[in-house]
């Protein structure tokens, strides 16, 4: 006989994979879908490294809608929606950052962005739980350094996600669970196996991800 115990231990277990499932979407895609009013609008994004909050160029009318919700990486049953409340962000790091991902902004104005909430079907969670800070962030630049100064290993990693030859691609971004490769079909994610504990593991674990593709 099943217990309730039991029934609670399978739905916490049920919750906490659905979260990690839902983490792994948000960072697997550099670039959703912003709602609001009548728009729906492609939009790249990067977190925050300190914060987890989303950063993203967006029209000026943005941010006089009541309601801003977010689809990753597009609108459709089984994407990843987040519930987003904008602030006004000024030209920083953090633009140039994006730019770094992404090229030239086609919006004219940046807005950091707070997840209140988030939904994937059937579940929905507390925005701060997708709002993690890259525990990398501070080794970060030299992870991204050391990567890049073998472009055929970054081109190979590349071209093995997308299944054909990926040239040009650079090493953007880096946490403890995988790699943004930026290429120039778009930003690729790079997981590794499992999460990294340090800066010397996310160099390894990147350059295994090579010596396989």
């Amino acid at each position: 006989m099943t217990t309730p115990d039991a029934h609670h231990h399978d739905d916490a277990h049920a919750e906490s994979d659905a979260l990690d499932r839902a983490i792994e979407r948000l960072f697997a895609h550099r670039e959703g879908t912003l709602h609001f009013d009548e728009h729906f609008i492609p939009t790249p994004f990067i977190t925050y490294p300190e914060s987890g909050r989303l950063v993203m160029p967006i029209p000026e009318a943005a941010f006089f809608a009541h309601e801003h919700i977010f689809f990753v990486p597009e609108e459709a049953h089984d994407a990843l929606q987040l519930l987003l409340s904008l602030e006004r962000a000024e030209e920083s790091a953090l633009t140039d950052r994006w730019m770094a991902h992404h090229g030239e902004p086609e919006q004219v104005r940046w807005a950091e962005c707070y997840i209140d909430a988030a939904k994937r079907q059937p579940w929905v969670f507390d925005g701060d739980a997708l709002m993690l800070a890259n525990p990398l962030a501070g080794d970060e630049p030299w992870i991204v350094r050391t990567l890049n100064e073998d472009d055929q290993h970054v081109a190979r990693v590349a071209s093995s996600i997308v299944g054909k030859e990926a040239t040009e691609a650079r090493v953007v971004g880096v946490d403890d669970r995988g790699a943004h490769v930026r290429a120039r079909f778009g930003v690729l994610r790079a997981h590794f196996p499992e999460r990294v504990a340090n800066g010397n593991d996310a160099v390894d674990a990147f350059r295994a991800l090579g010596a396989r593709g």
